[in-house]
Parts: structure tokens; C-alpha cells; sequence
């Protein structure tokens, strides 16, 4: 989740601390700050109520799971002022918590509930809302905003997407397991099937396979050899998240250089995810 280095901390340039009661209106880096100067787009659409009253945005984010899905915490919820821009592709040293893009009018994170309050919001019908953790990111449309009074936004807009034409999702690297099956895990959270693919199909989950018994291909036509994935740091690099679902047994790699690009590639960003004997991978590197 989002963390000391992020920007909702408390500075000395005046900026104010987020947190899950409310929002924060923050001072630089072309945010809304208050006496700055003349308001700009969506910033001109802010009202003061009496009665030290405040028109507000309710909600809870969760997954993209249809039917009971999970609350997510430390999600960051803001109303953008400019276009959001598109993420870089490639691995990179970001942080959930890092700067958004869009110079926010206000902003706040979701608390463990998965619940935001997000206060002093623009009164305008079709209100841009973006939700973001990570590179997991959406961008709805609120239908109306109720001046001096709390709007509850729908749980179908406060999720994150199914597919790439709902938002934006990390790429993950996703070779086959043996004993551990993560598709399964990708799936139950609410990844819509279109989204595994091999890696020249053009889903966000691009499938690899890998030879060990009782690890039959589970796409049409197969995938490409796990082993063109770590075998080549610049393959690698290409993903946000790579998935190193287990084996079964203890595969030592003391002269593969794929173990070694593993290591080089979460050494500039990359996350990996690995399960039971998947620790193979760091004790037998060379590196």
C-alpha cells in the first residue's frame, strides 16, 4: 500500500496528509491549493457550504470480482483536474503510493474497509473519478453530484477493471505450475478469461509454459517455453509483475542465468510473486 514516501505525507511546503476519514486538497506540483491563485477547470466547480457543511463522495473499492468481492485499502480515489496520462510501459521503481497523474482537485486513500470519503468535490453532473493502486487503474464518470450534500457512488464504478477496455491493468508473466496453479488466484478475483493470453495474444496475462509433469498446456495452442521468459532480461522487463507459481520440488539453478536475470529484474522494480519451493530462484544465484 501507499507509504511514508508517497504524496499524501505531511510537508513543510504546506501540503496536507490524506488519510480515510477525508480528502486532501494538496498545494504543489499543479495541485488545487487554496489562495494560490484563480481556480482552474474543475476547481472553479467547488463550493462552499454553509455551516462548515462540505459536498462529498462515498464509496468502497474493491476487486473486479463479480459477487462478494474483497475491499482494497490504501487505494488511492481522486477527482483529476487535466487528462490522465498513460502509463510507460516496461518495468519501473514505482511505488503504490507514487505521485498520479491528472494534478488532482482532491484526493484520498480508501481505509481498511475498503471505504473512501472524499470531500469537497466539484458540483458537476458526469464528475470524472479515478481509482488507482499501482498500475491498477480506473477511470468512471460519477452521473451527479449533490452540492453541500454526500453522494454514494455505486460499488460498480468503485471496483477495478475486468479488462483493458474497463481500465488499466499491470502485465504480468504468468508461466504454468505443477503444484500452484496462479491463473486460478487471477481469475477468482475478477480478471475476465480474454485477458490470458500468450504472450503475443495481447492480454494483460501472458501465459508461459513449463515442462515439469502434471503441467499440461491450458491454452489453445500452447505457450511459448517458460524458459524464453527468464532467459532473456529485456523479455523480463518488459512486465510489471512476473509469477513464478511452484514446481513441486527444489530446482536448483546454481549456472542458469535465468536466476540471475530474475534477481536483475527485481533488483530495477520488477515484482515477483513466488510460491513454496519457488525460493529457488534467490538461494541458488549466482548473482
Amino acid at each position: 500500500g501507499s507509504s511514508g514516501d508517497s504524496l499524501f505525507d505531511a510537508g513543510a511546503d504546506g501540503s496536507t496528509t490524506g488519510d480515510n476519514d477525508g480528502s486532501s486538497t494538496v498545494s504543489d506540483g499543479g495541485f488545487s491549493g487554496g489562495d494560490s491563485g484563480p481556480c482552474v477547470n474543475l476547481q472553479c466547480k467547488q463550493v462552499t457550504c454553509p455551516t462548515g457543511g462540505t459536498t462529498s463522495l462515498t464509496g468502497i473499492v474493491h476487486t473486479p470480482r463479480v459477487g462478494d468481492p474483497d475491499p482494497l485499502y490504501n487505494a488511492i480515489v481522486y477527482v483529476p483536474n487535466a487528462p490522465v496520462a498513460a502509463f510507460t510501459p516496461g518495468v519501473s521503481c514505482d511505488k503504490c503510493g507514487a505521485a498520479v497523474s491528472g494534478s488532482p482537485v482532491v484526493i484520498t486513500l480508501s481505509g481498511t474497509d475498503g471505504t473512501f470519503k472524499l470531500d469537497n468535490v466539484p458540483v458537476i453532473d458526469n464528475l470524472p473519478l479515478v481509482i488507482q493502486i499501482g498500475r491498477w487503474r480506473r477511470q468512471v464518470i460519477v452521473p451527479h453530484v449533490e452540492k453541500c450534500a454526500s453522494t454514494a457512488v455505486t460499488d460498480d464504478l468503485t471496483r477495478l477493471p475486468r479488462n483493458q477496455s474497463e481500465g488499466d491493468i499491470p502485465l504480468f508473466a504468468l508461466p504454468t505450475g505443477d503444484s500452484d496453479q496462479h491463473e486460478c488466484v487471477l481469475r477468482k478475483i475478477g480478471i475476465d478469461d480474454s485477458e490470458f493470453t500468450r504472450p503475443d495474444g495481447g492480454g494483460r496475462i501472458q501465459m508461459y509454459q513449463q515442462t515439469a509433469v502434471g503441467n499440461p498446456p491450458i491454452l489453445d495452442g500452447g505457450s511459448p517455453p517458460a524458459t524464453t521468459l527468464w532467459d532473456d532480461i529485456d523479455t523480463l522487463k518488459q512486465y510489471d509483475v512476473v509469477l513464478l507459481p511452484c514446481q513441486g520440488n527444489e530446482t536448483p539453478h546454481p549456472d542458469d542465468a535465468g536466476a540471475n536475470n530474475m534477481i536483475d529484474y527485481a533488483n530495477v522494480g520488477g515484482r515477483i510473486l513466488g510460491s513454496h519451493y519457488t525460493y529457488d530462484w534467490m538461494r541458488f544465484s549466482t548473482d
